[in-house]
This record gives structure tokens, sequence and C-alpha cells, in this order.
């Protein structure tokens, strides 16, 4: 049995591979350069960890967060704690999984947009260049922590919409929040909690003024992380919730500079499915 997982910070879906048998689950996300130990990891595993097979064959793990060899350890120990692995343990960053998913052998730019932001060129076998997104306190525009960032601060110094106001104001009473920021800076993982305020749109993803706001974080984005791309190909394909829901937005800002968007996926899963099938 094979075992793929695509962890972003949000959420994990993961598939067991038997054959022509496959079997998916999804739980929370587990970010290891956010989350402080071991013990917290398979904390958030546990929901879905019960209901594991337990010897599986081989493992291949992409992750977001999964940047060095100290974060890797983290989810390395988890895995063996979860289950009893006979061959092969692969942990990679969430850009590979995603390269896999999207092009499987094949090159192109690669662009992840979801709670975080990751970009890269993949050769086919590895990532041969990237620009650094510096993560969700220094960079990660247009993703979703960021668009949260942007759209909480905005609430807070009521400089938004009032229609845009009032979705917040919603989900503040309804998920029981008093105080937004003592909310946000107490949080176990504040890049998933500002992230999460934009569920308070996801009825009302074609409102103009939040659509114009999720555009120029789109541009910010290209202008820092994207514009070296063009010395390999001006094709990007992305997978993310934000790419997904914004994909018409992230279309017109990338064909702004030039680039073409050529296929967006919600997750890569279905492409690490038939990749290691």
């Amino acid at each position: 049995m094979i075992v793929v997982a695509d962890a972003g910070s949000s959420k994990i879906d993961w598939a067991f591979i038997q054959g022509t048998q496959i079997q998916q689950f999804q739980c929370a996300g587990t970010n290891p350069s956010v989350l402080p130990d071991v013990q917290s990891i398979l904390k958030v595993w546990k929901e879905v960890s019960i209901h594991f097979p337990k010897q599986i064959q081989e493992i291949h793990f992409f992750g977001a967060g999964c940047r060095n060899k100290a974060t890797n350890n983290k989810i390395k120990e988890a895995l063996l704690q979860t289950f009893e692995i006979r061959d092969k343990l692969e942990i990679d960053s969430d850009i590979i999984g995603a390269a896999k998913g999207l092009y499987g052998n094949d090159k192109g730019n690669i662009l992840i947009l979801g709670t975080g932001l990751n970009t890269g060129y993949y050769d086919g076998k590895k990532i041969s260049f990237k620009t650094p997104s510096l993560g969700y306190l220094l960079g990660d525009e247009g993703s979703g922590t960021d668009l949260g960032k942007i759209l909480l601060a905005k609430y807070l110094h009521n400089q938004l919409t009032p229609d845009l106001s009032e979705l917040l104001s919603q989900y503040f009473v309804t998920q029981n929040i008093q105080d937004p920021i003592s909310y946000i800076y107490s949080h176990a993982a504040p890049n998933k909690a500002i992230a999460g305020i934009l569920t308070a749109f996801k009825d009302h993803l074609n409102n103009i003024s939040l659509k114009q706001i999720v555009q120029e974080r789109f541009e910010q984005m290209i202008q820092n992380n994207c514009l070296d791309y063009r010395n390999f190909t001006t094709e990007f394909r992305a997978v993310g919730s934000i790419a997904y829901y914004f994909q018409n937005e992230l279309k017109a800002s990338l064909e702004k500079y030039n680039f073409q968007l050529t296929l967006v996926a919600k997750s890569p899963i279905e492409g690490l499915i038939k990749f290691y099938s």
C-alpha cells in the first residue's frame, strides 16, 4: 500500500493506494514551521488517523513548511508514530507535491495559492529555481492569510465597504469572536486563523469590492514573486483554494504581465494519486 499526503496549513488530503483501490481522508492542516512539536501534529491527525491502515509499503508526504531538516524531522517522527513503514518514507515541500500533481514528469512554472504562497520552476524532477515567498509575516502576497490580513485591517480601520463589513461582523458573531485582535494574536496558528476570516465571504465571491482587493494583492504577488519565471516559460499552472475560487482574477492578473494560466486545481491530490498509482 502506498500513502500520498498533500498537507497545507489549513487541511491535509490523505490517499491510500492499493492497486486500483483508493481510500481518501481529510483532516486539518499541520505546518511544522508553525506548530511547535510532534505532539501538536499528532493531535491534529488524531481525528482521522484512528481510521488509517497501519502497515504500509511507502509514504510520500508533501507539506507546507517542510523546508529543512528540523521541520521535516517533526513530520517524520509523527509519521513513524502513526504508521509501520516497510520501505520508503519521503518528505518534501508542498511545491514538489504540486509539481508532480500538475505536471507529472513535464516542466513548468508552479504557483501554490492557498493559505500561503509558494512558487517555483519544475524541471520535471525537481524545483530548479524559485523565488522566496517569505512566509505569512513577511510575504505570501495574494494568499488566504494575506487577504484575510488585508480585509481584517480594513475592517478594524473602518475602511471596508458596508456590505463586506457586515459580513465580517456576522462571521465574528457566529464564531463567538468578541475581540478579533486578541483572537488572532493568541491563536496557536495565527496564519490559519487569519485565513479563516475569508469564510465570511464564501457566498459573496463575486462582490466587486472583494474582487478588487483580491486582484490588487494578486498583482503584488506577481511583482514580488513571478517576474523572474519569464526566463523559463510564461505558462503557470496553479493549485490551492485561493487560486481555484479566484481563478478569473488570477488569470487576468497574470495576463496583465504577459503570463498564461493554463490549469488550476483546488488540490494536487488527484494528480498525485495518478502519479503514484
